[in-house]
């Protein structure tokens, strides 16, 4: 298991690239960059429409709460450094092209304990975004 808080300060934890451009990068903890990247594309996206189809995600530790946000908010193809099973299973439901490093069972975090039986985006977003809410 890997814990969802270990982030290296120094480097990007997430970092998204139109086609081999890099657009945006964070070094925020748990869920917060791609609560920053969420913001981002709205704007990016509004300037670029196109780009959507050549959005690729690099992430440190994408679990489920992390996979149902990539996937909500359409980006295509993702490369994680460690992926949790759950989020492995949710982005081949939803037929995001990805690759990881590492794959283990689960992070130990209890987003991915919220959302253990949660099937839909929709819904992961709204108790992701009640979380977020909840603990700002």
């Amino acid at each position: 298991m890997s814990n969802c808080k270990t982030q290296n300060k120094e480097q990007p934890t997430l970092k998204l690239f139109h086609n081999s451009t890099v657009i945006f990068t964070s070094t925020k903890k748990w869920l917060y960059p791609l609560f920053d990247l969420e913001s981002f594309l709205k704007d990016y996206l509004t300037h670029h429409p196109e780009a959507t189809s050549d959005l690729y995600l690099e992430d440190k530790i994408v679990g489920k709460a992390s996979a149902f946000l990539i996937v909500y908010m359409g980006i295509p193809k993702v490369h994680a450094h460690i992926l949790s099973s759950y989020g492995k299973k949710v982005f081949e439901t939803y037929s995001i092209q990805y690759t990881y490093d590492t794959l283990i069972e689960r992070v130990s975090c209890k987003t991915e304990e919220l959302l253990k039986n949660v099937r839909a985006p929709k819904e992961a977003y709204r108790i992701i975004q009640n979380l977020r809410n909840n603990n700002t």
